[in-house]
């Protein structure tokens, strides 16, 4: 979990807690809003409804750690997104 709020935009990635393998990359227009929104919601398209749905990810969803990069700029965002799911092939990026 972020330790502070971080209000900016920017691009993180989750990671296992056992493994520290990527598993999901997204960006945001306020990076603490999107990681408690991850962490707290259960729909599909939160980390919770996601690790849910695959039984061979840890199932506690607070212990995953999310690091991020702030770029305030929307098409670099994009790009540097882009680029790092195709980079890392997170298993929960459809």
């Amino acid at each position: 979990m972020l330790k502070h709020r971080e209000q900016g935009r920017g691009v993180y990635a989750i990671s296992r807690p056992d493994t520290d393998a990527v598993v999901y990359v997204g960006m945001a227009s306020g990076i603490s809003d999107r990681a408690e929104t991850h962490l707290y919601r259960s729909d599909g398209s939160c980390l919770r409804g996601m690790v849910r749905e695959a039984d061979n990810l840890p199932q506690d969803v607070g212990a995953y750690h999310i690091r991020y990069v702030l770029i305030e700029e929307d098409r670099e965002r994009s790009y540097f997104e882009h680029f790092a799911i195709g980079c890392l092939a997170p298993m929960l990026n459809k």
